[in-house]
């Protein structure tokens, strides 16, 4: 049991491996259902289809928490 998203993430991030930032793969769908955006990691950037299925933007981001430390969704606006 964790105390919050934040805690979740974090602990999953600090004991998995492997252990670089880039090669970490993590995937963020909106809902599984119905798959038009994901949100993923550099280290899965690999492992996507080419052109046209897929778009990428390049633009970094961070994952970001709100002041209770709910994970707050990265297709949300800023």
């Amino acid at each position: 049991m964790f105390l919050n998203d934040r805690h979740a993430v974090t602990t999953m991030l600090t004991t998995m491996r492997p252990t670089t930032p880039d090669d970490v793969r993590v995937v963020y769908a909106r809902n599984t259902l119905a798959v038009t955006r994901l949100w993923v990691s550099t280290g899965c950037l690999t492992q996507l289809p080419g052109e046209p299925a897929v778009t990428v933007d390049g633009t970094p981001r961070e994952l970001r928490f709100d002041e209770s430390g709910d994970l707050l969704s990265p297709f949300a606006v800023s």
